[in-house]
C-alpha cells in the first residue's frame, strides 16, 4: 500500500473519532518512520484536554471576528489552499493582531490539519478595507 493511501486511511480514521488516543499514537510512529517528524510530534502531543481548549479558542476567536467557528475554520482552509484571506468588517479584530502561531497551532489541534511552519506566523483575517 503506498504511502499517501496510508496517511489517507490514518486521516479518515481520526477525523471519524478525534478522541482515539491509540490510533493517534500509531499514526505518529508511521509519521516519524516515514520522515514526518515535526507532524508525528503534533500526534504524540494531542490529548483531548488539548482538543476541547483548541475548540473553545477557535469559537471565541471567531465570536469576535463575528462569524461562526466553522466559517473561521473554512476560511483557514481557503488561506492554505489558495492563499485567500478573510475580510472582516472595517476593523481587523483585536485577536487577529495576537499570536498567529497560537491560532494556527489550535487550527491544527481541531482539523489535524499540519500547517507548513512558514505559514504559522501568517495571519489571514484583515478588514475588509
Amino acid at each position: 500500500m503506498k504511502p499517501d493511501s496510508v496517511k489517507a486511511e490514518f486521516l479518515a480514521a481520526i477525523k471519524a473519532d478525534r478522541f482515539d488516543a491509540a490510533t493517534r499514537k500509531v499514526f505518529a510512529d508511521w509519521l516519524e518512520d516515514h520522515g514526518e517528524d515535526d507532524e508525528a510530534v503534533i500526534q504524540r502531543e494531542w490529548t483531548a484536554e488539548n482538543q476541547r481548549a483548541a475548540e473553545q479558542y477557535l469559537r471565541e476567536y471567531a465570536d469576535e471576528c463575528e462569524i461562526t467557528s466553522g466559517e473561521l475554520i473554512e476560511a483557514g482552509h481557503a488561506y492554505l489552499d489558495d492563499g485567500d484571506c478573510l475580510g472582516i468588517g472595517t476593523m481587523t479584530p483585536d485577536v487577529a493582531m495576537g499570536s498567529q502561531e497560537e491560532f494556527w497551532g489550535h487550527f491544527m489541534v481541531v482539523t489535524g490539519r499540519p500547517v507548513p511552519a512558514g505559514k504559522r506566523e501568517d495571519c489571514f483575517v484583515h478588514c475588509a478595507c
